[in-house]
């Protein structure tokens, strides 16, 4: 299979997400791997108060940008998967944040996908970064739900 590269326009074709809610700058598949980033501006809704005076990237926007690329790579891969279906973030089975991600830092992910035989389950892994620094470690559960 060969390395796909996401125009932005393809992204917002694949995902629900939109506005403030649309995390990912870039992605880039190849089989069941993926590997994206995503930023948040300083001026970012949340990002005015969380926290004031030292704003820093809420865990969970980096958590929602792993689950975003996974379902990417889910889209472009899974069999079976028609437009009325729709990933969900189904589970956090681990994720440690090794730093703090700052407004206007590039986080780039790389991420494995599994899918789970008999089912619309998928198993994701990876970590995050910003230049070498790891940010984040993750293993999350994406499930194909009916809309």
């Amino acid at each position: 299979m060969a390395v796909r590269r996401l125009s932005m326009a393809e992204l917002a074709s694949l995902l629900p997400h939109a506005g403030d809610a649309f995390f990912l700058s870039d992605a880039e598949v190849d089989g069941w791997k993926a590997s994206g980033g995503a930023s948040w501006r300083a001026d970012h809704p949340h990002l005015r108060g969380h926290f004031p005076g030292e704003p820093i990237v809420p865990g969970i926007y980096l958590l929602e940008a792993a689950a975003q690329l996974a379902g990417v790579a889910i889209r472009c891969g899974a069999e079976g998967w028609t437009p009325e279906t729709l990933g969900v973030l189904a589970g956090v089975r681990k994720s440690y944040f090794h730093r703090f991600v700052r407004p206007d830092e590039r986080v780039d992910y790389a991420l494995e996908v599994r899918p789970t035989p008999g089912s619309a389950m998928y198993a994701v892994s990876g970590l995050g970064k910003v230049g070498g620094d790891k940010v984040l470690t993750v293993e999350l559960t994406i499930a194909g739900v009916r809309r």
